[in-house]
Formats: structure tokens, sequence, C-alpha cells
């Protein structure tokens, strides 16, 4: 669930950051390292494919660092293959197993929206009707006027255009999540409903406290009794035990232990704890059209409404599609059929549930190490590539042939010269006779142009030498203008993803200009030891706001006064459309965002 690490569409572009970073050491040795990471070739029976993955799994954790990870294949009704690698705790020794506890991030709301199709199913609430017939404590302020209710539908498929996240005491806190719902009365919304995807945690937390308040239970004993238990997931809580405390993994941050586990307010977006094993069941749910034994989770027509995309009329999407809860599609294999996934990530914790609801295969990994971000979704995929084959006999297409690069005047490339804003900061880009030039997240790139209007990026090692990076393979850029947006967009493999957009130049008045310095969050309670500071920048015409996070660095966005207390963060997608408004507390001006109360630093 963690903010800044979750793994959905426009994160791809962390790959890219990740992939940089070790570029140097690396670019020796780029031809080894692709042969090695190329798939091998798909095994013929469930046998081959368990021999074949006993092997590769534990060379793949060597080669990322990862301590420990779980692992379970269900065909149909029958989980055929479940398995631990590594450790749950590497000092006492204890391995771990199909059945060791882990934190699952988000996978929580997949849980959490089965729930509220079980209260539709028995008219406890009207997924199309607003959120406040259900949640009538729910309020937020809108710039949209003629905008559409804000519904649980919209919630479900991450359009509601509520904030994506919540600053102010998110982890190691006691304080229900609930009291989210009273706190964003005095924020805005992002976009309108419908506008764009945006990821959204405060969304599922909300439907949490829907689920409260309209059954009339906890959230945590909801999910036990109409969930947890019906499936048969034993190793599986919102509400750590002390029986499962004792099974959980370890978290491992450069193959050392984190001293604590921290547990998150908003347990609808984030907080199960479960196993591969128990997440098998799960699997074997969907599998049988809501059956879990001799019981029913949902009915069936409320599954296939889980799994149909919600989004197809929204253009900015662009190929993105989601279902109640479900991202489908996304991870380039989609020669294999509809597919349907969700990713979790929460402090050292990554997992990946990856489904082919048509073949009635289905993978769970869940891994104990931060070295897993972005490396997780990958073990799941070819576990999948490897059993479908075993399955129907079909191989996997050949890779698509390199690109031809394209001529392209200087001319040309100027057009797309310009600040855009992206999920993981603003980046400058521009022409020069042979590409684009840019520098993400500090490393500098050099986009190639290639037939069809894409770029191909490369890195520049000792910022002049163009190199390729394994991990960036596949990986193109473009730029699009779509409803009535200068967007620039990605794409690996089949699928394209919104990145950002162009930032049209504004007028920062000189009461912003004068709010520039260094900031401390004086309100954020536990996350304090998260959220380090943050900087109000003006440069190159554009007012930046920076929050350095510990462990992961700066995070800046560019921000676009409305008037002299309010700015909005520009781009699209996950956290831009917020609010950044200035409130004046016991004679001091403050910047608020996100719940977040940042004060200046005296100079």
């Amino acid at each position: 669930m963690k903010s800044t690490r979750s793994r959905l569409f426009l994160i791809i572009t962390c790959m890219l950051a990740m992939a940089t970073a070790s570029a140097c050491e690396q670019s020796g040795s780029v031809a080894r390292a692709q042969s090695q990471d190329q798939p091998a070739p798909a095994k013929s029976s469930y046998a081959g494919v368990i021999d074949y993955l006993n092997d590769w799994i534990p060379a793949q954790m060597k080669k990322q660092k990862v301590t420990g990870l779980s692992i379970a294949i269900v065909d149909d009704q029958n989980t055929f293959w479940a398995k631990g690698f590594g450790y749950a705790d590497r000092d006492t020794g204890r391995p771990v197993t199909p059945d060791t506890v882990f934190r699952a991030g988000s996978l929580a709301k997949l849980f959490t929206a089965t729930a509220v199709m079980q209260l539709a199913e028995n008219e406890m609430v009207d997924i199309d009707k607003p959120l406040q017939e259900a949640l009538p404590q729910f309020s937020i302020k809108s710039r949209f006027p003629d905008a559409a209710p804000i519904t649980p539908r919209a919630m479900l498929s991450h359009h509601s255009g509520l904030p994506s996240d919540w600053l102010v005491d998110t982890y190691g806190s006691s304080k229900p999540f609930t009291e989210i719902t009273a706190a964003l009365k005095d924020e805005y919304a992002a976009y309108p409903p419908w506008r764009v995807f945006s990821y959204s945690n405060v969304a599922y937390t909300l439907l949490g406290h829907m689920i409260q308040e309209v059954s009339g239970k906890t959230y945590a004993d909801f999910m036990e009794n109409h969930l947890l238990k019906p499936l048969g997931m034993s190793h599986s809580t919102f509400v750590l035990t002390p029986g499962l405390a004792a099974e959980l993994s370890k978290g491992y941050q450069k193959e050392r232990a984190v001293a604590k586990d921290q547990t998150i307010s908003m347990i609808p977006a984030g907080g199960l704890y479960t196993t591969a094993a128990d997440l098998g069941s799960f699997i074997k749910m969907v599998f049988a059209d809501g059956q879990a034994g001799n019981g029913r989770i949902i009915r069936p027509e409320t599954l296939a409404e889980m799994l149909r995309p919600q989004n197809e009329h929204v253009p900015l999407d662009l190929d993105v599609r989601i279902g109640l809860g479900w991202l489908l599609g996304g991870q380039g294999i989609n020669y294999m059929g509809r597919l349907v996934q969700h990713g979790g990530s929460i402090d050292q914790f990554f997992s990946q549930l990856t489904l082919l609801p048509d073949t009635k295969l289905g993978v769970a990994v869940l891994t104990n190490s931060a070295a897993a971000a972005g490396w997780v979704e990958g073990i799941a995929k070819e576990a999948l590539i490897q059993t479908y084959q075993a399955k129907t006999g079909i191989a996997p297409p050949q890779p698509a042939p390199e690109p031809y690069f394209a001529r392209v005047t200087l001319g040309e490339l100027k057009q797309y010269e310009g600040n855009y804003g992206t999920s993981i900061g603003v980046f400058t880009i521009r022409a020069k006779k042979d590409g684009l030039y840019t520098r993400l997240q500090g490393r500098p790139l050099k986009l190639l142009p290639q037939e069809g209007g894409w770029f191909t990026p490369r890195y520049l090692l000792l910022g002049l030498i163009p190199i390729k990076v394994p991990q960036l393979a596949g990986l193109r850029f473009a730029f699009k203008h779509i409803a009535g947006h200068d967007v620039i967009m990605l794409s690996q493999g089949e699928d394209r993803v919104l990145a950002g957009e162009k930032l049209a130049p504004y007028q920062v008045s000189a009461a912003w200009q004068n709010r520039t310095g260094s900031y401390q969050a004086i309100n954020i309670g536990t996350n304090a030891q998260w959220i380090e500071n943050a900087q109000l920048i003006y440069k190159n015409g554009l007012l930046i706001m920076s929050v350095r996070l510990h462990g992961v660095g700066a995070l800046e966005f560019a921000i676009r006064p409305l008037s002299d207390t309010e700015a909005i963060v520009c781009g699209l997608g996950r956290s831009a459309g917020e609010t950044v408004r200035v409130l004046v507390k016991d004679g001091t001006e403050l910047l608020v965002f996100s719940g977040c109360e940042f004060c200046r630093e005296k100079r």
C-alpha cells in the first residue's frame, strides 16, 4: 500500500528509475545479463514446471537479494504447487513455508471490494448511488460544479477523483481509520469522477468505513465472518492475533531485518495479513464463480461484473482497464487471454496475485524484502508462462524485433520540449539533432526516435554514452494530444499507459514566491519517522514542492496556484489535481497537503 512504491500502471516509470540506478556497474555485462534473464523454454508438464521453478526462483532471489518468498500455483480447484523459499527469520533460521504469514499490502483491496459487492447483493448498498447515502458522514469540497456524484462504483475502480493518499498517522498508529472520513471535509476532490484513473488508498479506506456503517459490525469482524472464515483462510487476518504474529515473517531491508512490524491505519486499503496457501483458496473461489466449498461468497453475475472493464469510456486511460477492485491485463502476456491481477506493497513486503479466469490458472507470490520492488510481478509472470504452456501447449510468442530508428528533424523534435509532470516528479525534455534528452530522478536519459512516433530510452553512461539496460527492454515513450491534454505515455509490450502531462506555463504570484524555503511537517504523528522535511522552490518558471521521505529520497511535483491561498498539483493521475492550501494557525502560516501541515523553518 505504501504510496511511493505502489506497483500500478503509472509506476512503470519507477522501474525505469531503478534500472538506471545500477547501470554503471551493469554496463560491462549487459549482454550476459540479458541472456540470463530471458525466459527458459516452457515446460510440457506440471512436474517440469515445478522442477524448473525450484531451480529458477532461488537463483533469482540470490541475484536480487530477496530473503524470503512464498508461492502458490492453482489450476482450477487444485493448488498443484505451493512452496516457500528462503527465510522468514534469518537469525533463528525459521524458513518460509506456504503457511508463513506475510503482509500483503494492497491485496486487501480485493477483499474490501468483494465485501462491498456482498452488501450490494443484499441491497444494503447501491454502488451507483452517491457515497453519502451509505456513509452520511462523508463530505469533500469540489471545484467541479457539474461533476457526477462520487459513487462506490467509481471508488472501487479508482475513478472517484478522491485524493490518493493521506500523510497523517498512516503507519504505526492506533487511531481508527474512520477518522479520515471527518478529516476530508476540509479537502478538495482532485478530479471529477471518471476523468482519469487515479489510484486511491483514501477511497478504499472510505469503503471500509461504509462497510462498518452499513453492516453494523467492525470492518475486521465483517471481513473475518463473511470472507476469511468462509474461504477457509485460517492464517489470514486484518487484526494480527498473537498466534498469527508468531508465524509472521520479518521484513528485510538490504538483507537486514527491520526491527518492528508497523501496523497501518488504512486497514481496508492495505492491512491484510495472509499466506500463499490462503491466497490459493481465494483464487479457487474466483475460478468457482464465487463458490467456496459448500458455501457461496458472491454470485456468479456479481463476480463477472467485478471482472468487467469499468472504464472503457475514459480516453485518458489509454489501454489501462480496471474492474471493481481488479486490475485487468497489464503484464505483457495478452496472448494468454483474459488476465486479472493486483499487486501489493507495504514497507518491505511485496506481493502479486495474477489469474487467468478463462484458463483457470492463478499464481500468488509473497515476499519479505524491499529488494523485491518491481520484481515480484516478474516471478508471478514467469510462473504463469510456464504453467500456461504446460496446460494448453501454447508457447509464448517470439519477442518483437528491435525497432527501426527513424530520421526526425530537429524542428519535429522541438515540439516535445518542455516540462512534464509525472507520478515520480517533474522532468524537463530538451531536443537535439539526434534525439530528446532528459534527466529522470537525476539520471541522464536519451530518447531515440523510432518508427510510429515512439521513442526508446537509453541510459547515458557518464552522461555521454547511450547504452542499453536490461530492465528497459521494450520500454517506449510517445507524445500525444488526448481529450484536451498533451500527454506522455509509456508502453512495454502491447499496452499503453499514461505517464504524465506537459505543463503549460503559468503565473506565480509574489505571495507564493515569498513562501519558498524549507519546511518541517508538524502534525504527522507516527508518520514522522518517514517524512523528513519539505521544500517549496521556484525554478524554471515552476513552483515545485519537494517532500523528502526516509529511505526513498525527494519526491518533487509542480503546483499551480489558483489563488494566493490555494494551489493544485500539476499533471494527471495519482496525486495530481490535489490541493496545497495555506492555513493560518495561531498566527503562523502553514502549507497543508494530504492532511499534513508544513511549517516554514526560520531563515
